[in-house]
């Protein structure tokens, strides 16, 4: 890192072998550092979002996705496959 920040955002996802700024197919996990530099910084949060095939009683294939952030989940949206439609965001919080 040449230049120095003050929030540092680290992505690491399923889809790539290095640390990337962008998508995901399954899993994304942003770290955020917070400091003056690489090296004069602090871990400050981690946010994950994770997709899930799921079969849903009431509206049959879907995606779950999910975001936490550090561990304590903060919203859900459900995802009709075929209809390629949102059914439903929840937020926790």
């Amino acid at each position: 890192m040449a230049q120095q920040y003050k929030i540092w955002h680290q992505v690491e996802t399923d889809a790539y072998k290095s640390d990337k700024s962008f998508g995901s197919n399954n899993e994304g996990k942003i770290t955020i550092f917070i400091g003056t530099s690489k090296r004069y910084s602090y871990k400050h949060i981690k946010i994950v979002t994770t997709r899930e095939e799921i079969t849903d009683p009431k509206y049959g294939e879907c995606y779950l996705f999910k975001t936490t952030i550090d561990n304590l989940l903060l919203k859900e949206s459900l995802f009709k496959k075929k209809e390629k439609k949102l059914i439903y965001q929840k937020t926790y919080f």
